[in-house]
């Protein structure tokens, strides 16, 4: 098989994106939907696992993933942060009054359990 036939070849996920199960969630996802929750955030975690892909776009290792996305309807504020096998990969937010922003770890769960009361909006 060529390069390029490896490449635009994905094998099917072992599980298909659901949601998660608590023993599924990483302690820092764990974090981030507690905050959203006492915030009156709403949020999800999904977890899958299936195969990678390296940085040509062919499929590497398999792993298991967990995305939390939290959203805040009042003021369209949303957030989103993956996890591959346990570990943190990286989070991004957004709202209607700035651009879409890369955040660590705990500055978005600084952000998420901020934002409501800095906007004035109560669950």
């Amino acid at each position: 098989m060529s390069r390029e036939q490896d490449v635009n070849t994905h094998p099917a996920p072992q599980v298909p994106a659901r949601e998660a199960t608590p023993q599924e969630v990483p302690t820092g996802a764990r974090r981030l939907l507690k905050a959203a929750d006492e915030a009156g955030w709403t949020a999800t975690a999904r977890y899958a696992r299936g195969t990678d892909v390296d940085r040509y776009g062919a499929p590497a290792a398999v792993v298991e993933s967990v995305i939390v996305r939290v959203e805040l309807a009042p003021a369209s504020a949303r957030a989103a942060a993956v996890w591959v096998d346990g570990k943190f990969k990286g989070a991004w937010r957004w709202a209607p009054w700035f651009d879409l922003r890369k955040e660590g770890a705990r500055d978005l769960v600084a952000w998420v359990r901020s934002l409501p009361q800095a906007l004035g909006v109560t669950s």
